[in-house]
C-alpha cells in the first residue's frame, strides 16, 4: 500500500519497496534508532551491533534507553520463516543471558559504548549520569530488559505470539513493523509502527504487569521483612536496592557475598561470584550445591556456572508457594552450612 506525502508542491505517491536484507534493515535501525521507540517513551541511544551472548548467539542490536533499560532487538524480514516461531525462542534467551551480565560486564563486553551510548542522552552532570549508570545495573539484576523484534510486515502468528508474552509475563516484548518506501526523487521514506493491540487490549497488559511487578515487589520486601524478624541473624541485610540485597561477611571481599535477589518475581537466596579474582573459588560452590540439597528440602539447591561471565553463584530456588518465612530461614542455613568453607577457600588465594 504506498503512502501519500501531501506539500506546497502537491500530493506526491510514494511507492512500497521491500529491503533486499536483513542487514539492510538492521542497518537503518542502527542509524535511526528513533524508529524503535514508541509514544512517550524515554530517548533511546544505540549501544553496539552483532553482540555476542554467550550461549545464546548474536543480538542484531543493543540500545539503552534515558531510563537506563537494556534493549535488545532482534531483525526479520517477513519473508524469512523464523521470524514467525524461532525468534521468540531467542527473545527468551537474548533477554536471560543479557541479564547474566552487570553494567560494568556489560560496559566491557561493548568496548565502553555501554557508558558512551548513556553519555549521549544526557546533558546533565556526573551524578547524573551515575544515576543513570546504576539504574542500568539494577535493572540486568532484576531481568528487567526490553526486546523488540523489527520486522518490515505484520504477520497474524508473531502478533500474537507477541501479545500473549506480554499480557503474560513481566518481558517488556515489543513487535515494530519498519517498512521502506521510495519518493519521486528517489530517497528513501522509512514508517514504523507497533500493531500488537488496541489502545484497551494496551492498557490492560500494561495494568496487568503493573500488578505483577508490585506484586514481586511486595513479595521481596515479605523476604527481607521476614530475615529482619528473625531472632538469630547471621549476617545483615546491607543497602537499598528495590530487587537485591547483599549480605556480607566483614572478612570477605565485596565481590563474593550473599544475596537475596528478586528475579522476575521470585526471590532466592544466592551467593555471588563477582569478580576474576575470586572466580577461581567456583569449584567449591559447585560442589556445595550437590553436598548441600538434602539440607533443603522444599527447595532446589543449584549451581550456576554461567553467572557473571562464567565466574559463578549457588543459589537456593524456591517455587511460587514458598513463603517468606521459609525463605529467610534457609538463607540462615546457607549461610551457616558454607562460610566456613568459602572462608577456607578465599584463604588460600
Amino acid at each position: 500500500m504506498p503512502l501519500i506525502r501531501v506539500g506546497a508542491a502537491g500530493a506526491e505517491f510514494l511507492e512500497a519497496e521491500q529491503y533486499k536484507s536483513e542487514t539492510e534493515l538492521e542497518n537503518v535501525l542502527a542509524d535511526h534508532v528513533d524508529l524503535l521507540r514508541e509514544g512517550d517513551d524515554p530517548n533511546l541511544a544505540m549501544v553496539t551491533r552483532q553482540l555476542t551472548l554467550p550461549g545464546s548467539g548474536i543480538a542484531d542490536l543493543v540500545l539503552v534507553d534515558a531510563a537506563g533499560v537494556p534493549i535488545v532487538v532482534e531483525v526479520k524480514l517477513g519473508r524469512n520463516p523464523q521470524s514467525r516461531r524461532e525468534v521468540i525462542a531467542q527473545v527468551f534467551d537474548y533477554a536471560s543471558a543479557l541479564t547474566d551480565w552487570t553494567v560494568d560486564e556489560l560496559d566491557e563486553q561493548t568496548d565502553g559504548m555501554t557508558e558512551a551510548a548513556l553519555r549521549s542522552l544526557l546533558d546533565e552532570d556526573e551524578s547524573t549520569f551515575r544515576a543513570r549508570w546504576r539504574a542500568v545495573g539494577t535493572n540486568l539484576r532484576a531481568g528487567m530488559v526490553r526486546v523488540i523484534v523489527a520486522v518490515d510486515e505484520q504477520t497474524e502468528e508473531l502478533s500474537r505470539v507477541v501479545s500473549f508474552i506480554n499480557e503474560h509475563s513481566d518481558l517488556d516484548v515489543r513487535l515494530v513493523v519498519v517498512e521502506k518506501y521510495r519518493d519521486p526523487n528517489g530517497d528513501a521514506v522509512f514508517s514504523s509502527t507497533t500493531p500488537i493491540l488496541s489502545d484497551d487490549q494496551i492498557a490492560s497488559a500494561r495494568s496487568g504487569s503493573s500488578a505483577r511487578r508490585l506484586a514481586a515487589r511486595e513479595g521481596f520486601q515479605a523476604v527481607l521483612d521476614a530475615y529482619d524478624a528473625l531472632e538469630y541473624r547471621p549476617l545483615e541485610l546491607s543497602g537499598r536496592a528495590r530487587n537485591y540485597r547483599p549480605l556480607r561477611h566483614p572478612d570477605w571481599p565485596k565481590a563474593v557475598h550473599y544475596e537475596f535477589l528478586d528475579a522476575r518475581g521470585n526471590t532466592n537466596p544466592e551467593i555471588h561470584l563477582e569478580s576474576d579474582k575470586v572466580a577461581v573459588i567456583a569449584p567449591v560452590l559447585k560442589t556445595l550445591s550437590n553436598e548441600l540439597q538434602a539440607q533443603f528440602p522444599n527447595a532446589t539447591c543449584e549451581f550456576s556456572p554461567k553467572w557473571s561471565r562464567g565466574r559463578g553463584r549457588l543459589r537456593i530456588i524456591h517455587d511460587q508457594e514458598a513463603t517468606a518465612d521459609l525463605i529467610a530461614e534457609n538463607m540462615v542455613r546457607l549461610i551457616e552450612a558454607t562460610r566456613d568453607r568459602i572462608g577456607e577457600a578465599l584463604l588460600a588465594l
